[in-house]
């Protein structure tokens, strides 16, 4: 898209009632949708031959990861796209910093949950609180269909 589209696209996204909803709650969604937005930005400056961007976005990528881990993830695949014609040096070295810069905000979190077994266990529990029953795992593919009804 243009600029001017990004322009109207920033406009309706701080005038949305949403937006300013979730901007009032202790949650991450509104730091998550500036990591996501500001992260897929440098991507396409990449896509456009901008190579040495490559290391804002490691950057960006774990520290979005540090917002939200399921981020990361998510956003991981876009990466390696827009890297692809990217020396595979710079690539290895953005690799290596991504790891570094999560491990910047993974280890203090860590540390602050009680070490490694506590974070663990926290992790754990949640998982069988929130997720399990809705897993493949847990109840098979039959899952899908259930998860289709809702959309």
């Amino acid at each position: 898209f243009d600029e001017k589209t990004a322009l109207w696209s920033s406009v309706i996204l701080m005038s949305s009632p949403y937006m300013w909803f979730f901007g009032t709650v202790a949650l991450t969604y509104v730091p998550e949708a500036f990591f996501s937005v500001f992260f897929a930005y440098l991507c396409y400056r990449i896509l456009k031959g901008e190579h040495g961007l490559i290391w804002a976005s490691a950057v960006t990528l774990a520290l979005a990861g540090g917002v939200r881990q399921t981020t990361a993830v998510l956003l991981f695949p876009l990466w390696l796209f827009s890297i692809r014609k990217v020396k595979p040096g710079k690539i290895i070295t953005a690799a290596a910093l991504i790891g570094i810069v999560t491990l910047l905000w993974f280890v203090p979190m860590v540390y602050s949950t009680g070490g490694f077994a506590q974070y663990r266990a926290i992790t754990d529990e949640y998982w069988r609180y929130v997720l399990e029953h809705l897993s493949t795992k847990a109840r098979g593919f039959d899952i899908l269909g259930v998860v289709g009804s809702f959309i």
